[in-house]
This record gives C-alpha cells, sequence and structure tokens, in this order.
C-alpha cells in the first residue's frame, strides 16, 4: 500500500483536556504523555458519546474523538461494528476536524496490520473511500 501524504498534524490542547476531564471527573495529570489515550476505558465509551455531542469547541471534539477512538480499539469482539459504525459516520461528517487522527491510526508506516492497531484495518477502508471519494 503507497503511503499517503501525511495530512497537517494536529494535537490535544491543555485547555481541551482540562475541561475533559473536569466534565469525565477524573485527574489529568500534566505528566502523562498520551492522557488521551492512556484514560481511555471501554466501561465508559457511552459517557464519552454523551460528552462528544456536548461539545461546541473543535479543539475539545478532536480530543474526545481520541478518547472515543482509543475506547473502540478496545473492542475486540461483536461489539465492534455496532460502535465502528456510530465513530465511522462521526469521522465522515467531521472529516475536516479528524482527517489527522485517522491518518495517525490508519498506521500507515507499517504494512502488517497484525503489528497495528485492531482499530488500524477499518481506519484504512475509511482513508481509502474518502480518497475516492475526493477524486
Amino acid at each position: 500500500m503507497k503511503r499517503p501524504i501525511e495530512p497537517t498534524p494536529r494535537y490535544a490542547t491543555g485547555r481541551a483536556m482540562d475541561k475533559i476531564a473536569k466534565l469525565l471527573g477524573i485527574v489529568r495529570d500534566r505528566s502523562m504523555q498520551d492522557w488521551t489515550y492512556i484514560i481511555a476505558d471501554l466501561d465508559y465509551i457511552d459517557q464519552y458519546w454523551t460528552v462528544y455531542n456536548s461539545l461546541e469547541q473543535e479543539d475539545e471534539r478532536f480530543t474526545m474523538m481520541e478518547i472515543l477512538i482509543e475506547a473502540t480499539n478496545q473492542i475486540a469482539d461483536e461489539e465492534f461494528e455496532e460502535y465502528w459504525a456510530k465513530l465511522r459516520t462521526c469521522l465522515i461528517q467531521e472529516i475536516e476536524l479528524h482527517q489527522f487522527t485517522v491518518y495517525y491510526w490508519c498506521c500507515f508506516d507499517n504494512e502488517n496490520l497484525e503489528d497495528c492497531f485492531y482499530i488500524s484495518g477499518p481506519m484504512r477502508k475509511l482513508w481509502k473511500e474518502l480518497e475516492n471519494k475526493d477524486s
């Protein structure tokens, strides 16, 4: 698979992480690298969707999406398709905001999907769909 051009990087902001931590009732340890991935817990995925849908600021929605993707990545069974469908729809609707995140989760630097995230295969299919749509 030819590696596509990387979109402009975008990262979670401290302000957005602070707000989300407050909304979720969790502590944000500023020394934790990859906080959005570390705190993600599949048991709270429905709460994450509620928070995501309540957010108006792009930085906050971007940050919450990282948490949602990591939580969905933790599902490796028949429930995955249900949560993936919801996630996929949201990513398509807000692709301008989440393009870099989708690219990241595709793991294009590794051709062997078995060495990637569980969600990398579906993300690559989504990426390809979006590429074909643009051409």
